[in-house]
């Protein structure tokens, strides 16, 4: 795959092929051996990175989104371990780090792979909840900070039901039982990721609030798409 990127063939070959070799990494990213689902997943790492270096997405087009749906597959279908997600999002906070302006359709299924992140409030797992929130706060940061209107109209709606997806918190502990005790960090003596991740969002949120309320005054205001694909 990486060498037919690499070619400098035209895009559609890129597509097709990506098409038929993309189920397949995806497949092997669920394998039970770690090895088999690390390289997977490093593989889908590498031909997106050559993709993105390689082929400038033309606007109208949407080839990143394909690129970038094993991801949001992986994770939204819960079909690989805790270990096979972390490396995902290592990924994702990667490309969001170094090919910020490359993404472009492709932040539609980045913010449907994070919508499902969970955070942990367990001290067990206080590294993993402290380095998941920072590069999700990255990722809102970076798109929100893009001066592409048509990349931003492109993916605000997914932006957004990601963000309001983590101010509702996880879901199980939307309802709390009678007499029941409070998850942690909700007395403030410990610092609940998931609700640092809930007050960013908000805040998040007023700025989508601001630049959509900026670019209903244009002249020509950019076409939104709807979270249905």
């Amino acid at each position: 795959m990486l060498k037919t990127v690499r070619s400098g063939r035209p895009l559609i070959h890129v597509m097709r092929a990506w098409s038929v070799v993309g189920p397949h990494l995806m497949e092997a990213a669920c394998h039970k051996e770690r090895a088999v689902s690390k390289k997977a997943v490093a593989c889908i790492h590498d031909t997106v990175t050559a993709v993105l270096n390689e082929q400038a997405e033309l606007p109208h087009f949407h080839f990143n989104e394909a690129l970038f749906k094993p991801f949001e597959n992986l994770l939204c279908l819960e079909l690989c371990d805790v270990d096979v997600q972390d490396q995902i999002i290592s990924c994702i906070c990667e490309f969001v780090e170094a090919n910020r302006t490359e993404i472009r359709s492709g932040w539609r299924p980045l913010f449907g792979a994070l919508r499902v992140v969970k955070l942990s409030s367990s001290h067990s797992q206080d590294e993993t909840s402290s380095s998941h929130l920072h590069a999700l706060l990255d990722v809102f940061e970076v798109f929100l900070d893009t001066d592409n209107l048509l990349v931003f109209s492109n993916a605000a709606v997914d932006c957004i039901l990601c963000l309001l997806k983590h101010v509702r918190g996880p879901s199980e502990l939307e309802d709390v039982p009678p007499g029941g005790s409070e998850p942690s960090g909700c007395d403030g003596s410990d610092s609940d990721p998931s609700l640092e991740l809930c007050i960013a969002a908000l805040k998040f949120l007023t700025r989508c609030s601001g630049i959509l309320a900026s670019m209903y005054s244009m002249p020509a205001c950019p076409m939104f798409h709807t979270a249905h694909r």
